[in-house]
């Protein structure tokens, strides 16, 4: 009976270690959102970092389904511009996997997240 005991205490010990490295994409961590933040801001020619209000480590980013592909994670960065009032924030889509910034055929929803 003990040794039973003993078994299954392991197999739990086991098992919550595992656990936290089961992340999903859509979890990722501040210094991973950080390094899209830069990947953003480095597509960005002069003329559009000029216009960009916030510091670029400050831009909002987040995971979002992508408009083209409901099954597929990607990275939303946003950033506030001069004219963000009149057009909305400046936005950068991101793969995830591949960090390749596109533009998606399907962004009206985003306009002005």
């Amino acid at each position: 009976m003990n040794r039973n005991i003993l078994l299954v205490a392991l197999l739990l010990t086991f098992l919550s270690f595992l656990t936290p490295s089961c992340e999903k994409d859509n979890d990722l961590s501040k210094a991973d959102l950080l390094k899209f933040k830069e990947i953003a801001w480095n597509s960005l020619n002069a003329s559009e970092q000029k216009f960009v209000t916030v510091n670029w480590q400050d831009a909002n980013a987040k995971v979002i389904k992508n408009p083209d592909n409901e099954a597929e994670d990607i990275v939303l960065v946003s950033f506030r511009t001069t004219v963000s009032d009149l057009t909305g924030p400046l936005n950068v889509f991101i793969h995830i996997h591949t960090e390749e910034v596109f533009q998606p055929n399907n962004i009206t929803d985003y306009a002005y997240n």
